[in-house]
């Protein structure tokens, strides 16, 4: 016989399941994800590189630029101002 003491205790001592919301993706949402992540850091790093890439292009001529009226300035510097035939 069951009395409902033991009765309570029963019920008191099985698990009682917990409810809660799991918002986690799966299958294939989880791979669609992560490939437009992945696509989107590739995007940004090729755009960092070509930043670093048309700098250096920037610096180089600018190097060459100053050099060449550095050249020419000097070269003007040194003239007479007579003609040489």
């Amino acid at each position: 016989m069951v009395t409902q003491q033991m009765l309570n205790q029963m019920r008191a001592e099985q698990k009682q399941p917990t409810q809660s919301l799991d918002y986690t993706p799966e299958g294939i949402v989880v791979r669609q994800v992560q490939t437009s992540v992945d696509r989107e850091k590739a995007r940004r790093h090729r755009l960092a590189e070509m930043a670093f890439k048309d700098a250096f292009r920037d610096m180089r001529r600018e190097q060459a630029l100053s050099r060449c009226g550095g050249f020419s300035k000097a070269q003007f510097n040194q003239s007479t101002g007579e003609p040489k035939l």
